[in-house]
């Protein structure tokens, strides 16, 4: 199992456990550790030369964590997108994410 796929899988689990920890009042840990598990999946997956499997990662993990994080991945994406690494060339939606990243605060992001 690849170091991407194990950083995945500590995202899926602090995922749920975070999710149990608004319920059981729990919620600052568990939040802690989901942005942490996050973070490190982000920047494995950034390191790795797997294209295809990091924009699918990175797909799932858009919606996730803060904004800071958000805008990070989605941009990272839209570089994928513009360079078609892991994806097919697609310039529209990458213009359209660069949008997004800017919206959530990145300020490298620029349409």
């Amino acid at each position: 199992m690849q170091i991407i796929d194990k950083t995945f899988k500590k995202f899926e689990q602090a995922k749920e456990t975070f999710k149990k920890a608004k319920a059981e009042k729990t919620f600052k840990k568990a939040e802690d550790e989901y942005l942490e598990i996050l973070e490190s999946l982000f920047k494995v997956a950034c390191a790795s030369d797997d294209y295809e499997k990091v924009f699918k990662f990175l797909k799932v993990i858009q919606y996730e964590g803060n904004n800071f994080t958000k805008s990070q991945v989605k941009h990272k994406i839209e570089m994928h997108l513009l360079g078609g690494f892991g994806y097919k060339q697609n310039i529209v939606k990458a213009r359209q994410l660069v949008q997004e990243a800017s919206n959530l605060g990145l300020t490298s992001a620029n349409v």
